[in-house]
C-alpha cells in the first residue's frame, strides 16, 4: 500500500522545482527505430550512415542547412533508390511512436502544476512533424528544439537560452535525458539532471527530487512565453 504514495508527485506549489524538461529520442520516443528500419528493409546499416549522422547532419540540427539538400549526395551511395522526400517520410513516420508511460508522467506533472517541456536536437522537418503529427504542441508547454534555438545539446548556449526563455533560475529546472554527456552540460549550467534508463527508475527518482528540492518556491512561476516571442 505504501508504494504508490512513495512515488507520488509533490504539487508544484510545495516544490522549489518549477520546470521538468524531457529529451525526445530515447526518453519520450523509443530510440533507433529508423536505423532498424533502414537495416531490415533496405540493407542500409548504421555503419554506412555513420558519417552523415555524426557530422554532415549537424548544420541541419542548428537550422543552418536543409536536411534534404544534405542527403542528396549520400542516398545514391547508400543504395537508396527512392527520392529524398520518400526517405524523409520513412524517417518521420518510423519514429512517430511514443512511450505511453512517459507521456502519462508528463501529463501527471502538468496536472500537478509543473511547467513541462521538450528539450531535443532536431532538424526543422521533424520539429514541425513533432508538433503537428505527434501532438507535442499540446502535450508540452514548450518545445525547445535545436534548429529553432540555433544551438544544440551539449552546447552551454542551448541550456542558457532555455533558462532565459523560461525566466527561472537554473536550479528550478530538472532535465531528463538518456545521454550522460548532455546531462553533464546541463549540470554545469546549474540544472538538475536525471539519466533515463526506464520509467520504473525515472518515476521514483523524479518524485524524490521534487519532494526534497529545498521546500516551497519564493515566487510565483512566470507565465509561459509564447514561442513567437523567442523563436
Amino acid at each position: 500500500m505504501g508504494q504508490p504514495s512513495r512515488h507520488s508527485l509533490s504539487p508544484a506549489k510545495q516544490s522549489a522545482i518549477r520546470v521538468i524538461l524531457f529529451d525526445c529520442d530515447g526518453v519520450i520516443c523509443p530510440p533507433m527505430r529508423f536505423a532498424k528500419l533502414l537495416k531490415e528493409n533496405y540493407g542500409i546499416s548504421r555503419e554506412i550512415t555513420a558519417e552523415f549522422f555524426s557530422r554532415t547532419f549537424n548544420p541541419a540540427l542548428v537550422g543552418k542547412a536543409n536536411v534534404l539538400e544534405l542527403l542528396a549526395p549520400y542516398l545514391p551511395q547508400w543504395g537508396w533508390t527512392g527520392t529524398r522526400e520518400e526517405f524523409l517520410s520513412e524517417w518521420l513516420t518510423s519514429e512517430k511512436g511514443t512511450s505511453a508511460e512517459v507521456v502519462k508522467l508528463v501529463q501527471e506533472l502538468k496536472g500537478a502544476g509543473y511547467r513541462v517541456g521538450l528539450a531535443t536536437n532536431q532538424e526543422k522537418n521533424r520539429a514541425s512533424y513533432m508538433r503537428k503529427e505527434m501532438g507535442f504542441q499540446e502535450l508540452f508547454h514548450h518545445c525547445f528544439i535545436s534548429c529553432e534555438l540555433g544551438n544544440m545539446k551539449p552546447e552551454h548556449a542551448y541550456f542558457e537560452k532555455i533558462t532565459k526563455i523560461l525566466d527561472v533560475s537554473p536550479s528550478e529546472i530538472v532535465f531528463v535525458d538518456d545521454q550522460q554527456h548532455y546531462l553533464d552540460a546541463a549540470l554545469q549550467i546549474g540544472w538538475h539532471a536525471i539519466l533515463f534508463t526506464d520509467i520504473d527508475e525515472l518515476r521514483p527518482r523524479l518524485a524524490s527530487m521534487l519532494a526534497t528540492s529545498n521546500g516551497k518556491p519564493d515566487r510565483e512561476l512566470p507565465a509561459a512565453k509564447k514561442e513567437e516571442d523567442w523563436k
